[in-house]
């Protein structure tokens, strides 16, 4: 093979030169692909993580996650603008969160959030920032400034002046 005068046994030897290139000048580091500040919340490559080789994560804009239960029911659809997924702790933060839950894939409840932390291992959403969750069975809304949705139990918790608004009453909290 011939590319432009060079032989068959010089290309692989340019190659070589030009990945080293890009490793010394650090366009293959971390930092490179980093997200900007201000753009997406930051993990901790090592969060969790008691392997000593390299940590894979990596950020994402407009992603989907889906979970289902053991016998294959949806138990949540989500989407965000952006994620930041860290590959060895299962876990990753989202912006502009939206989430619809199911239970016993039946949907329950939406929440909506600026952000939110999705933690596939304990299969936990621990979200943040002013949150609204719609109960579609109960026509409740709840607006609180986190909220903890925990799966394996159908159980949402929440703090930071918690207010409840169904059809027949109100209710605020801390």
């Amino acid at each position: 093979m011939l590319v432009r005068g060079c032989s068959a046994w010089r290309f692989p030897a340019l190659v070589a030169v030009a990945i080293v290139l890009l490793l010394v000048g650090g366009c293959a580091s971390e930092r490179a692909n980093a997200p900007e500040s201000g753009s997406a919340p930051k993990t901790n490559p090592t969060e969790q993580s008691t392997d000593t080789g390299p940590t894979l994560v990596y950020s994402q804009k407009q992603a989907r996650v889906n979970w289902s239960d053991k016998q294959g029911r949806r138990r949540m659809s989500a989407s965000a603008r952006e994620i930041v997924w860290n590959e060895a702790s299962l876990r990753g933060q989202a912006l502009d969160f939206s989430a619809q839950l199911y239970e016993d894939g039946k949907l329950t409840a939406s929440i909506k959030a600026p952000k939110a932390v999705v933690d596939t291992k304990t299969q936990t959403v621990t979200a943040t920032g002013g949150v609204v969750i719609e109960s579609t069975q109960r026509k409740t809304r709840v607006h609180s400034e986190w909220v903890k949705w925990y799966a394996e139990k159908n159980r949402v918790i929440g703090n930071g002046g918690v207010e409840i608004e169904s059809p027949r009453w109100k209710a605020e909290g801390a």
